[in-house]
């Protein structure tokens, strides 16, 4: 019988007073593979410059993703798209490093992670290139829950204009425990 991982309130219920004796060695499997925390991390291997429709919409940045080998509970089912693959909902912690570069000066470029393709809010993040247009740096952190099959992305809205921003390095990171 495979392994099940159960939320909290289930391996409560599970693992009661066991005035019964009731508790079985699957029911003890499915206790450590509940508490066996869940990661997954991604990297752009490849940049790619992305170029925003508009200065006022996020949309998720470009380029060749690679998942990170070891993997546990996350995949990359599509290319910039980090995926849950649990049962259980769980509470997750993501952290995105990236650094950028634009062929323009004076860029004010705003970052959020997405959930679904939903950009959240309160992540956002904000930078502005200088002149020559040197390398940046920005870190954005979320705490989040997830079900199976959400997947996490990061966006981009450039709002000094339509100009394309490479994004030279980026790597995201999820790491969940039990809910």
């Amino acid at each position: 019988m495979a392994d099940t991982i159960r939320t909290s309130t289930e391996l409560f219920a599970l693992l009661a007073d066991n005035t019964d004796g009731n508790i079985s060695a699957q029911d003890l499997r499915d206790v450590l593979e509940s508490l066996r925390d869940g990661h997954g991390e991604m990297y752009i291997s490849s940049s790619a410059g992305t170029t925003p429709d508009d200065d006022a919409t996020y949309k998720d940045i470009a380029g060749t993703y690679s998942l990170v080998a070891g993997a546990h509970n996350w995949d990359m089912n599509s290319n910039g798209q980090l995926r849950y693959t649990g049962v259980a909902d769980r509470h997750v912690h993501i952290w995105v490093a990236l650094s950028m570069s634009t062929a323009s000066n004076n860029q004010v470029l705003n970052f959020r992670i997405a959930k679904n393709g939903d950009s959240i809010a309160h992540t956002t993040i904000g930078r502005k290139t200088g002149t020559g247009s040197p390398m940046g740096a920005a870190a954005l952190f979320d705490f989040s829950t997830v079900s199976t099959n959400d997947y996490i992305t990061v966006q981009i809205r450039n709002t000094s204009g339509a100009n394309a921003v490479t994004i030279d390095f980026m790597t995201v990171i999820a790491h969940d425990g039990i809910d």
